[in-house]
């Protein structure tokens, strides 16, 4: 299963508003000729992790374009003082949707981590989840491709209104 056009349209709209919001911050950027879907690079995007996404042991971040899913690379920006985060990871690994969707489910929503469940659209083969925390919200997208399992989860501020 590939990512969908709606999910691709999600992604590229994420890298649309960071783009943006690095513009308008007026930071150092430099576009990469070799790979048109890899948004442009800033002293302030990083691949960096948050501490609140669980990842399932033995996922491994994809931290470059995957064509084969339709991914353009993750990346993350923060602002000082946690005010605002964004950011889109693909992990890839081992394990049934089924099994790593419940793992979602539950992790996201313990204590430590605190995030709230929204909605989710489990089908066969994938699901979506959707998590609210805070000013945040949180998209994770579980799916197999040939003998793996993808989790894309994008972090953004929420839409007020």
């Amino acid at each position: 299963m590939t990512i969908s056009s709606h999910m691709l349209n999600k992604v590229l709209a994420g890298a649309l508003v960071a783009t943006s919001g690095l513009l308008a911050s007026s930071c150092t950027m430099t576009l990469d000729k070799n790979n048109p879907l890899r948004p442009p690079q800033s002293q302030h995007l990083s691949e960096k992790q948050f501490s609140d996404m669980p990842v399932p042991r033995s996922f491994t971040l994809v931290t470059g374009p995957k064509k084969a899913v339709g991914h353009p690379g993750s990346f993350s920006f923060e602002l000082p003082e946690g005010s605002m985060r964004m950011g889109r990871f693909l992990y890839s690994g081992k394990g049934s949707v089924e099994s790593i969707t419940r793992y979602y489910q539950d992790q996201m929503q313990n204590t430590y981590n605190g995030w709230s469940l929204v909605s989710q659209d489990v089908g066969r083969g994938s699901a979506e989840l959707v998590f609210d925390k805070g000013r945040d919200r949180s998209t994770v997208d579980v799916f197999r491709k040939g003998s793996k399992t993808f989790v894309l989860i994008q972090v953004a501020p929420r839409n007020e209104t």
